[in-house]
């Protein structure tokens, strides 16, 4: 039987998100940390603020690159018959 190994090339670029909560937590928990000492957290939200723009930025843009490698694939899907690939062990659309 033939491995499940094959994932899309883009798929490994994807970054994972950090667990949600345990970040915004954390945020929160730093934040309050300022108040506690007094200082404002001006600086320290804002630096917060960009490293989440960023994070948000790349997480798009592997998912952009995911989607144009799963539009090839369904696009491939539909102009290559099965019949055409004989020698494919489980499917030609992945395997191809």
């Amino acid at each position: 039987m033939p491995s499940r190994s094959w994932r899309p090339r883009s798929i490994n670029r994807i970054p994972e998100p950090e667990t949600r909560s345990q970040t915004v937590l954390e945020t929160i928990r730093e934040t309050l940390a300022f108040r506690d000492r007094g200082e404002a957290p001006c600086r320290h939200v804002a630096a917060v603020t960009e490293r989440n723009a960023t994070q948000l930025r790349e997480r798009i843009s592997a998912l952009q690159a995911l989607q144009r490698e799963l539009e090839r694939l369904a696009k491939k899907a539909k102009v290559i018959s099965p019949d055409d690939a004989p020698q494919a062990a489980f499917c030609h659309i992945i395997e191809g």
